[in-house]
């Protein structure tokens, strides 16, 4: 699963480039801004009604969805209005993919993983078999080491 973290911050970088670029309006951005907000849209998402709170004001609470809803709020007007202090565009990148992956993305993808991890293993298996058989200096006959084929 950690590797949708990567889809995640990939596609919020996706985002923010081409908004970059439809805009011209080239600034850096750093980190891996994206790819939290798209954990945290995809938990919003998952879990609308769970109760938050801001750690300073312990008295304030709200949903997770109106939490959710807010911050795109926020990083949509950062966008349309031009703030520069965040990565706006990374961010809704990275929200839309959460709310996604919760939607349509973990269905779309757990249906579909038997053969990619088939695939996986196949192509492990024949390059850990081909490495003993290499011939290498110390090597006597292909490995000799309790693998699968060896008695």
């Amino acid at each position: 699963r950690l590797i949708l973290l990567y889809f995640a911050g990939v596609i919020s970088t996706m985002v923010s480039y081409l908004c970059k670029t439809a805009t011209g309006r080239f600034y850096p951005s750093l980190g891996a801004s994206g790819a939290v907000m798209a954990v945290l849209a995809a938990v919003c998402t998952k879990v609308p009604e769970a109760k938050l709170g801001i750690i300073f004001l312990p008295m304030v609470t709200f949903t997770a969805g109106n939490a959710l809803k807010a911050l795109v709020a926020i990083d949509t007007a950062g966008l349309m209005l031009g703030w520069r202090l965040f990565d706006h565009a990374a961010h809704l990148g990275g929200a839309l993919f959460g709310v996604w992956y919760v939607a349509y993305g973990h269905k779309l993808l757990w249906r579909r993983r038997e053969p990619l991890v088939k695939l996986w293993h196949n192509m492990r298996f024949s390059v850990s078999r081909g490495s003993r058989a290499s011939g290498r200096p110390g090597d006597k006959g292909g490995g000799g080491g309790g693998g699968p084929g060896h008695q």
